[in-house]
């Protein structure tokens, strides 16, 4: 496909067809076509025939971790977020690591998944399911570590990590190296009362409780202009407090999708990988929210 530069001259751009949202946007003083994948599940990205210009910028987040709970009188973790992988120039990757290499296209047919969200832990003494990953080619955000809960000994790694619920000789959930932070580490169990803490972002660790009361937020996620609009994705869930009767400490979501704590959990948003927040009781947890995969590439300068 071949367009007019500003300075009149004809460039060429790669021709390609396949996502959910296809449109155009400026950024810099040039123009650029962006496919967004939100669909869970596996669709295609199909590269017709090529340009002057063959890099694809991407921006990748996996599904959310589900929310732990406080098995009504101990504390729950919050999900920790979808990973987080960026080509964008300029703007970060995940854990704040710079910018991926971009892709270079060749002519073919490549697979797209869009990872859903983990469910919440439920009535079993176990974590938060983690998120579903996402991937382009073969790139691939791991989903989020669900977040962990009031009577068990595990937690959920993933490419945020999830939140500690209530052992304090436990790890907190890892986040994956460049693409996301660990769950918060520091939890409060005093029997009672139990504090758990937030799930990771992809820009911040998750929150610790920070008192008998008081948790810090999920881990914030990163922004990114990759559609012409700055927006946060993959965000860390928050966790949950108890004395054994009631909730007593409750935190809001990270920025870029993160599920709020309390008597029920909320879950992360859709679209942003956002992990799921932590609940007083089983079956009140807020699950992930599903990933995205965003390409663009040059067609005007």
């Amino acid at each position: 496909m071949s367009f007019l530069s500003a300075t009149g001259s004809s460039f060429s751009s790669i021709d390609a067809s396949g996502g959910d949202n296809v449109f155009d946007v400026t950024d810099g003083g040039n123009v650029f076509r962006v496919h967004e994948f939100t669909s869970v599940g596996t669709s295609t990205f199909t590269v017709n025939s090529l340009g002057d210009n063959n890099e694809i910028e991407y921006v990748i987040v996996g599904g959310g971790g589900g929310g732990g709970n406080a098995r009504g009188s101990r504390g729950g973790g919050g999900g920790g977020a979808g990973g987080y992988r960026s080509s964008v120039q300029g703007e970060n990757s995940g854990r704040l690591s710079s910018a991926e290499n971009t892709f270079t296209a060749t002519v073919g047919t490549f697979n797209v998944v869009v990872g859903g969200g983990g469910d919440g832990a439920g009535s079993t003494a176990r974590p938060g399911d983690n998120g579903q990953d996402s991937s382009f080619a073969n790139i691939t955000s791991l989903g989020g570590g669900g977040g962990g809960t009031g009577d068990d000994n595990f937690i959920r790694d993933g490419g945020c990590g999830g939140g500690r619920g209530h052992n304090p000789g436990d790890p907190q959930g890892k986040g994956e190296p460049g693409q996301g932070f660990d769950g918060g580490p520091n939890n409060i169990d005093f029997n009672p009362p139990y504090i758990g803490t937030s799930g990771g972002g992809a820009g911040e660790e998750g929150g610790n409780a920070t008192s008998t009361n008081s948790i810090d937020p999920g881990g914030d996620g990163i922004s990114s202009t990759i559609t012409g609009t700055a927006t946060f994705r993959a965000g860390g869930g928050a966790g949950v407090g108890t004395n054994g009767s009631s909730v007593i400490a409750q935190a809001s979501g990270g920025q870029g999708g993160g599920g709020s704590s309390g008597t029920s959990g909320a879950n992360g948003v859709d679209g942003l990988g956002g992990g799921g927040g932590a609940a007083q009781s089983a079956g009140n947890e807020g699950r992930g929210g599903s990933g995205i995969v965003i390409l663009r590439y040059l067609i005007s300068e």
